[in-house]
């Protein structure tokens, strides 16, 4: 797996360089879409007073969309790249947020974990490191878990992104909890599932 990851710490240094900050700098088109994610994202339950783990969480900006809301959280975020979380730590220096790899290594149990767009950049392998993103996830969370990934019913691709078929994302969910919500209502170009203890 060490070349996927290596394939998606590439993507995002890019596009942090590019355009260092904002939704462009994690891989989203405009702020809008990325709000929208949020908003899904964070309808997987009530998350007010329970611990959070934000899987990819970028410069923070899932905290910021909380605090918008009045959603007080016990959030930590985490990233593969420290120069992500060190400009989360400078914008939100009240929150934790941890460098490291929720497919190796993490183990920190938490009430919600949210990903988002962790699996979108094409590595060859993207079923493969999905089923181990879920497994993880399940592992590790006590409430539920929501995750989100482009779909493959989008009408426009760009080539270097990786679109799943939200029919196989559900099966593979499945085989870990026995309620689970796939979400394809609310952008054309992409779908979440919450898996529910």
């Amino acid at each position: 797996m060490a070349r996927e990851t290596e394939q998606v710490r590439s993507f995002f240094l890019e596009s942090l360089s590019a355009h260092d900050s904002g939704p462009r700098a994690h891989g989203w088109g405009s702020e809008d879409s990325q709000n929208v994610r949020f908003q899904v994202l964070t309808e997987v339950g009530d998350l007010r007073g329970k611990s959070l783990l934000d899987v990819g969480c970028g410069q923070g900006y899932l905290l910021d969309y909380l605090k918008h809301r009045g959603v007080g959280t016990y959030y930590c975020g985490l990233d593969l790249l420290p120069e992500m979380v060190e400009r989360a730590r400078t914008r939100h220096p009240e929150a934790r947020f941890e460098v490291g790899d929720i497919l190796n290594g993490w183990d920190e149990p938490f009430d919600y974990v949210l990903c988002s767009g962790l699996n979108n950049v094409d590595t060859g392998r993207n079923l493969e490191t999905f089923t181990r993103l879920i497994s993880r996830l399940w592992e590790i969370v006590r409430i539920a878990g929501a995750v989100n990934a482009l779909s493959a019913y989008a009408p426009v691709k760009d080539p270097r992104s990786y679109y799943a078929q939200p029919e196989e994302a559900f099966r593979e969910a499945r085989k870990l909890s026995p309620r689970v919500v796939l979400r394809h209502d609310y952008r054309p170009n992409d779908f979440s599932l919450y898996l529910y203890r």
